[in-house]
């Protein structure tokens, strides 16, 4: 039969079954390639932090604050927590088999193919990306692009669905993805779908919240602090890189491709679809620009060839006419070109090799029905990161009895110690760049004192002065924690008996200019702290929102040091009187003067210390 649909659309009838058998097929066929154990670095030390504090039972919001949610370690569970990588799997292939029901649905009605040819197109289609995106974002996408071009509540109800369950996986491609479906609802359904898409997202996250054991008074936090995550990433992580600037070309093209082809892909449909696909197009453009180029590297390019993938390809089944499919085609093509050049080994048959997804699937496998495996792979990575990190056996002895938190990223490391890990809220203090996080995390450690693993070889990042990251966390450490052990490559810092800082006096402020030599105020005995408040004009706020962030500096001690706080920086430590081993760079007496390169108010003030 064919069923009807909104303002007489004939519909060809779906085989359900069998596309959704052959979608577990290609779910499979293209699983994500999981690590399952933790590894050396920081990436990999955050991604084993979100699957640790899920199975540790912490709360996001109260007692976590990151930009992914409680569902984040979703794109790669760990070996110690089985239900992680089955719950895992099977995100992967419900949204991996609803893509491609969407997709054959949108070859049959909108490229008028019969069954098999539409079958083949929608398998094509959904393995690509597979292979560049994660599945729920593509989800995402497809639907939107499906519930405009050929309305249907079912549709919608997914697409809020996936939605509103990426709400807690990852932050920003929730946001992306919610971007684009509301405004592709309300151009295919008016605004009652946009209302409806609305309200069943939101459900969704609310509920999930709920079932996945979170505290409900914490929910708000959650959506504050991450919100505060991300918009200190820009100032915090921007790293533009010169010699590869020529991507931004590329980027550009392909950005002009993506919107064209939206354009094309309206023009058979009425002036609200029309224009609503386009601003959707572009709107999802500009957050994929944002996310792939604020912070500059291989990375993230290959995160926004990824989206450029999937929206690039929903664009293309979502148009009506044949003769324009070139242009979404030429898009997905150079974007999947760029993105198999960019990986390590430049695998050109990446797409059709399955080698390293099925060797995956099995080790997964393997790690959740055999717990003698599981212990086997995890005692191995264990010993390999000891070795990595340089772990002596006084140090891994001096972490033992008592809550551990880390600084400034090495969560791996606390983990091959086996340490009963104690994070702060931004568990990674290097993403606490945001005052308010900063602040978080400082009370939290002065409140509910731990044992506090230091990294002595993690260095500058970025240029970044890392004696001033998250200045008052480094205020407690500095105050009120002392040396338990000590070795060539960490420091074990214990809470002290009492604070060895006083009070904190108020001294002169300045209005400088860009450049400006800032003479330093000194007191005998007392460490200067410094509040800095750029004052940062129209243009590069709107060179900002354009993910061009200026990169401004400090000169300090004849070293120029990159400025990564955002608008403003709250009591940074520009002496050590007591010569405090968490502080490795900064001197006894304050260098005499201090200058940045944008305007700014600088406001000192000297905190006693017993020296």
């Amino acid at each position: 039969m064919i069923d009807s649909g909104p303002r007489g659309v004939a519909r060809r009838p779906i085989d359900t079954l069998s596309v959704a058998a052959v979608g577990i097929l290609v779910a499979l066929l293209y699983a994500p390639v999981w690590q399952l154990v933790p590894g050396f670095g920081l990436d990999p030390s955050w991604r084993l932090g979100l699957s640790w504090v899920f199975d540790l039972g912490y709360s996001w919001g109260s007692d976590i604050v990151f930009p992914y949610g409680p569902l984040g370690w979703t794109i790669d569970p760990m070996a110690f927590a089985p239900d992680q990588i089955v719950v895992a799997l099977l995100v992967h292939v419900v949204a991996a088999v609803a893509t491609l029901l969407i997709a054959d649905l949108l070859a049959r009605e909108q490229l008028q193919l019969s069954r098999w040819p539409a079958l083949g197109l929608a398998v094509v289609v959904t393995a690509l990306c597979m292979t560049a995106t994660n599945a729920p974002v593509a989800l995402a996408v497809f639907g939107a692009v499906a519930m405009l071009v050929r309305p249907r509540w079912s549709i919608l109800a997914i697409t809020a669905v996936c939605i509103g369950l990426l709400g807690h996986q990852k932050l920003s491609e929730a946001g992306l993805a919610a971007g684009f479906a509301f405004l592709c609802a309300f151009g295919g359904f008016g605004w009652r779908g946009a209302g409806v898409i609305a309200v069943l997202a939101v459900g969704t996250w609310a509920g999930a919240w709920l079932l996945l054991g979170q505290d409900p008074a914490g929910l708000a936090d959650h959506v504050v602090n991450s919100i505060s995550v991300v918009m200190a990433y820009s100032p915090a992580q921007a790293r533009p890189k010169p010699e590869i600037m020529w991507q931004h070309i590329v980027a550009a093209l392909l950005v002009i491709l993506l919107v064209w082809q939206a354009f094309e892909a309206g023009r058979p449909q009425a002036r609200r679809q029309r224009v609503c696909l386009l601003a959707a197009t572009a709107l999802a453009s500009y957050v994929m620009v944002r996310a792939g180029f604020t912070r500059h590297d291989d990375g993230h390019l290959v995160l926004f060839l990824g989206y450029v993938v999937a929206l690039g390809a929903a664009l293309v089944l979502g148009t009506a006419r044949e003769r324009h499919h070139v242009i979404g085609m030429g898009a997905v093509a150079i974007a999947l070109g760029l993105l198999i050049w960019v990986t390590p080994g430049r695998d050109w048959l990446r797409p059709i090799d399955r080698t390293g997804s099925l060797t995956s699937l099995a080790r997964a496998a393997s790690v959740v029905i055999d717990e003698n495996a599981r212990e086997s792979l995890l005692g191995d990575a264990r010993a390999s990161l000891i070795e990595a990190y340089g772990l002596t056996p006084g140090v891994m002895a001096s972490l033992q009895g008592d809550g551990v938190a880390v600084d400034p990223w090495d969560v791996s490391a606390a983990w091959a110690a086996d340490a009963a890990w104690q994070p702060v809220p931004a568990f990674v203090p290097l993403n606490a760049s945001a005052p308010s996080l900063d602040r978080l995390n400082a009370a939290r450690l002065a409140n509910e004192p731990r044992t506090v693993l230091q990294s002595l070889t993690a260095g500058s990042i970025d240029d970044r002065n890392p004696d001033w990251d998250t200045p008052a966390y480094r205020r407690v450490l500095y105050c009120d924690y002392s040396e338990a052990w000590a070795s060539d490559a960490w420091l074990v810092l214990r809470p002290s008996d009492e604070s060895r800082c006083g009070l904190v006096h108020p001294g002169e402020t300045v209005e400088a200019q860009g450049g400006e030599v800032i003479p330093v105020p000194v007191r005998p005995g007392a460490v200067t702290l410094a509040t800095i408040e750029l004052q940062v004009p129209l243009q590069e706020r709107l060179l900002a929102l354009m993910g061009l962030p200026m990169i401004d500096t400090i000169d300090y001690g004849g070293r120029v040091w990159r400025w990564a706080f955002g608008a403003r920086a709250e009591g940074i430590m520009l002496n050590d009187p007591v010569d405090h081993p968490t502080l490795t760079g900064t001197p006894p007496e304050p260098y005499p003067t201090i200058s940045i390169s944008a305007p700014a108010t600088v406001a000192f003030e000297f905190m006693e210390v017993q020296t």
